[in-house]
């Protein structure tokens, strides 16, 4: 690309699981490990892009270094706060993290002493200066909003919980359920909004899923099979592309179907 030339990046919140390119000294099966790591540690989204963009030869600010052109970047943003540099690690942004942030980050969750990833940030380089014009196109925000227009359109009363909920998805669940009782108790037909980042830590689990599911059914337990109450959470669930796990659906149902099932959603959380 010349100098000259304009460059329009189109970047939605997902592209860090999706791009993909590890630098010289680093396998993709071990970037892929390290990426399951950081989804079961229960670090933070913004933990996780820390130390993803400073193993990757993209991210960081580095695909706009390598454009050279007169770059704008139009993004769709899945992050609380909507921070540049952490919307899939910050593809087309200066960041201000160092190699040494994504090593205090990996010592904190437990990393393995012995892997490669360790000895490549240990001598890795800054990452590049960058400049370009930057546009959010659409946040949790814009999309709870138009949501709620659309059933005060159909005819639902709306209350919006949150646009920026975080936390362990267990204790996230377990508060909602006693927000959605106490709105049944006024006995009028509600629809609740939320929005933001959940997180589930699994230590040495080998479970299957993400927030959204471990939400719904610490949501289901939570509730008890209490009548007239639904609820829905969508999202990739942290394996965006490669899994069929985009969220779920519960209702007053839920757990009796279990009990059919000989399922126990106690095990299942754990």
């Amino acid at each position: 690309v010349e100098p000259s030339e304009n460059v329009i990046f189109l970047i939605s919140g997902g592209g860090s699981a999706l791009v993909c390119a590890p630098p010289e000294g680093i396998s993709l099966d071990e970037k892929l490990a390290l990426h399951k790591f950081l989804l079961r540690s229960g670090a933070s989204i913004e933990e996780m892009n820390t130390v993803r963009k400073h193993v990757s030869v993209i991210k960081g600010g580095r695909l706009a270094a390598a454009s050279k052109g007169k770059n704008t970047s139009l993004v769709i943003s899945d992050v609380v706060g909507d921070d540049p540099a952490f919307i899939a690690s910050g593809l087309t942004v200066q960041d201000t993290t160092k190699p040494e942030d994504a090593l205090v980050i990996l010592n904190k969750y437990g990393f393995s002493d012995t892997s490669c990833i360790r000895n490549y940030l240990n001598q890795a380089l800054p990452l590049p200066k960058v400049s370009g014009e930057y546009k959010l196109v659409a946040n949790a925000q814009s999309a709870i909003d138009a949501a709620v227009e659309k059933a005060k359109a159909a005819g639902w009363d709306t209350e919006i919980i949150s646009y920026t909920e975080r936390g362990e998805a267990q204790t996230v669940a377990k508060r909602h359920a006693e927000i959605a009782l106490e709105y049944k108790k006024r006995g009028k037909p509600v629809l609740l909004f939320s929005g933001g980042e959940l997180t589930v830590t699994l230590g040495d689990s080998q479970g299957e899923g993400g927030p959204n599911q471990e939400y719904l059914m610490a949501l289901a337990r939570a509730l008890n099979g209490e009548i007239g109450i639904s609820a829905l959470a969508a999202d990739t669930d942290g394996v965006d592309g490669s899994k069929d796990v985009a969220g779920a659906y519960i209702d007053e149902n839920t757990l009796a179907m279990a009990l059919q099932e000989n399922l126990d959603i106690d095990e299942l959380l754990n």
